[in-house]
Order: structure tokens, then sequence, then C-alpha cells
């Protein structure tokens, strides 16, 4: 963790700016949540992305602010003004210019493997850095099983389930390449460590900013 800061450290000098956009991706199951959520906790603020999906049954995803939900017209009198626009099984996902253009100086959010170069110069275009933090887990029997207790307790249909897994099956295969396009991995045999390697990291990023 010092080299990668160390390296931060002058990369900052170097381009004289100091706001940061940290980009959570990695496996579904891995636990990028809860990273965003240890990030929050410590002074940074959530982005969050506009959807046209429904959310999701048996979750407090709306209550908990996850998503800006929205219907497909609000969507495209919008989408002029979004970044990091993708769609994924016939809905769309999109976050604010402006969110990013914040003031704040530390702002978190959760993007995808497929999104590391756009997000970089769109990010970078709107006058901050940006940090791509990669979470995983080093058993990957145990992804799996997160996404079987989401099907146990409803939170996704068998339909979803089956193609988590075999989304879950092209990130393992891709991982070795994505972690060399990252800044940072966290993987972690445990949730307490991924949590204390998450706070350890949240307040790192700020002192060399």
């Amino acid at each position: 963790m010092k080299t990668l800061f160390e390296s931060w450290r002058r990369y900052l000098m170097k381009e004289g700016r100091g706001e940061v956009v940290v980009a959570l991706l990695g496996p579904t199951g891995a636990g990028k949540s809860m990273v965003r959520d240890i990030f929050v906790e410590n002074g940074w603020q959530k982005l969050t992305s506009y959807t046209t999906r429904q959310p999701r049954r048996g979750t407090e995803e709306e209550r908990n602010q996850e998503y800006k939900f929205v219907d497909s017209n609000k969507f495209e009198e919008l989408r002029d003004g979004l970044i990091n626009v993708n769609t994924y099984k016939g809905d769309e996902y999109g976050i604010s210019k402006e969110q990013i253009r914040n003031p704040a100086p530390y702002q978190v959010m959760i993007t995808d493997r497929t999104s590391i170069g756009s997000l970089r110069s769109e990010v970078e275009s709107l006058g901050k850095n940006i940090v791509f933090v990669y979470v995983t887990h080093p058993d990957k029997q145990v992804l799996a099983l997160n996404q079987r207790e989401r099907l146990a307790h409803g939170q996704i249909t068998q339909e979803e389930y089956e193609e988590r897994l075999r989304e879950l099956r092209n990130e393992i295969k891709e991982e070795p390449n994505i972690t060399k396009s990252v800044n940072y991995v966290i993987i972690q045999p445990s949730r307490e460590e991924a949590e204390e390697e998450a706070r350890q990291l949240a307040s790192e990023l700020k002192r060399v900013t």
C-alpha cells in the first residue's frame, strides 16, 4: 500500500489537482457496496447512478438511495448530462456530470470492468482524478455462494442467479488482466479484514490529496 500512496502523491503533485473519485469494481457479491459504505463513513461522498430498472424486491435499494430510479423518458431527458452510461439486461445506467462537478473533494462510486478506459477520460475531463479499486475474494467459491444466498432470500430470481454465475465465471477469467489495469486491489479472506483494509485506504487516499 505504501508504494501506491507514494506514486499517487507524486502524480497529484505533478498534475496540481487534489479532488479525487474512487471507482470500485469487481465480481458480483465481492463486497463493493460494503467498501463504498466504509468510504462514505470516512467522509467520502457517494455518487449515485440513475437507472431505468425497478428496485429489487426484498432489498432496501430505494430507501438507501442505491440508485436514482427513473423511467425511460426521464433518462432520455438526462442523457446528455450523464457519464458512464451503459446498458445491462435492457436497463440503462448513468451518473450525473453535476455530481462529479460537485466541489466535494472526495467521491466514491461503483462501476464495472468494461468502463475503466471511458470512465477515466470522462472524470478527468471534468477536472478530477480517478482511482480504480478492484474488490474481490481469494476463494471464488465464496462469491458463488453469496449469489445462492441472495436467491434463497428472494433477492434475485433463478434466471438472474444463473446469469450472475455466468458473469462471475467471466469476471474470474478476466481478473488477472483487470487487476493490472487498476490502482489498488482489496482481496481478503474475511469481511472484517476487507473492512479494515477499506478503512485504511479511505483514510490514506484523503491524506495524500
